[in-house]
């Protein structure tokens, strides 16, 4: 489970995704490290309202990019702060925002023994569709998760021909090979048992457009070299569905607890490596 934040400025939570475990406090804002950001209210299509932060671009220069944050189920979005700081060093506006029953968002009964909600990929949509409506001239979306928030943003973004970049820590393929891999490794979760594939797993996302010289989306795939089931040759068979526009970066001694913590800097360059 994450860690909590401690009184020390910009420590993030270990990233680690033992299954849906909400939080509805928030252990720090933005304001408490002197980030700017505004409190934003996100509807979905479905009528929730989901709680979100967004944080302007520090750069002086003009900046079109914007990068939407979703988190892996564990918390809320205040575990976020110091991945947003990253997004905003390398000149993006970023808006992280909380699923349906974390944080502040609309109340919601979350399961913790389940892998995930498909109303959760409603919640990312609905974030994607307000950051069109309220803030038009960034045109540049771009999307980055964490664990099952890796899995929905590449199938919310890697078909959407106005979606720039997909950065997926630890993402899932597919819902059957997941439960599986999970229950060797003595993880026993529940998965949804009636949904769009293509809407909630990235295998079948990935497998389901052919005219590829539409979709120019670029997919980052992260993940720990020791995670025994969210590893680099579970990356490779997602990288090998868009090999032209699909990179891999693998933290050699960590697992999904802690693929940025263990070396921020090197995780630092890989996404700056990637956005640039």
């Amino acid at each position: 489970m994450k860690k909590k934040v401690a009184a020390i400025p910009l420590v993030l939570a270990c990233m680690v995704w033992m299954g849906l475990n909400p939080a509805k406090e928030y252990e720090m804002t933005p304001k408490d490290v002197d980030l700017s950001y505004e409190e934003v209210t996100i509807p979905t299509a479905d009528g929730a309202q989901l709680k979100g932060w967004y944080y302007p671009a520090i750069s002086k220069k003009t900046s079109y990019k914007i990068m939407i944050i979703s988190d892996d189920g564990e918390g809320n979005m205040a575990d976020q702060i110091e991945i947003a700081s990253k997004f905003l060093t390398l000149g993006f506006h970023v808006l992280s925002f909380d699923y349906r029953g974390y944080g502040e968002s609309s109340e919601f009964a979350v399961k913790k023994k389940f892998f995930i909600h498909t109303q959760f990929e409603k919640d990312l949509r609905g974030a994607v569709q307000f950051v069109r409506k309220k803030y038009t001239t960034l045109t540049k979306i771009s999307l980055y998760g964490q664990g099952i928030g890796a899995g929905l943003s590449i199938c919310v973004g890697a078909n959407d021909p106005k979606i720039r970049f997909v950065i997926a820590d630890s993402p899932y393929t597919y819902f059957d090979a997941t439960s599986k891999m999970m229950a060797s490794a003595g993880e026993d979760k529940m998965f949804p048992m009636a949904y769009d594939k293509v809407a909630m797993e990235p295998k079948y996302c990935l497998e389901s457009q052919t005219d590829m010289d539409k979709y120019k989306t670029k997919l980052l795939y992260i993940c720990g070299g020791k995670d025994p089931v969210f590893n680099a040759k579970l990356m490779k068979s997602l990288q090998k569905l868009r090999p032209e526009r699909a990179s891999i970066h693998t933290v050699k001694t960590a697992t999904r607890a802690n693929t940025f913590s263990s070396d921020k800097e090197a995780y630092f360059m890989a996404l700056k490596n990637f956005v640039n």
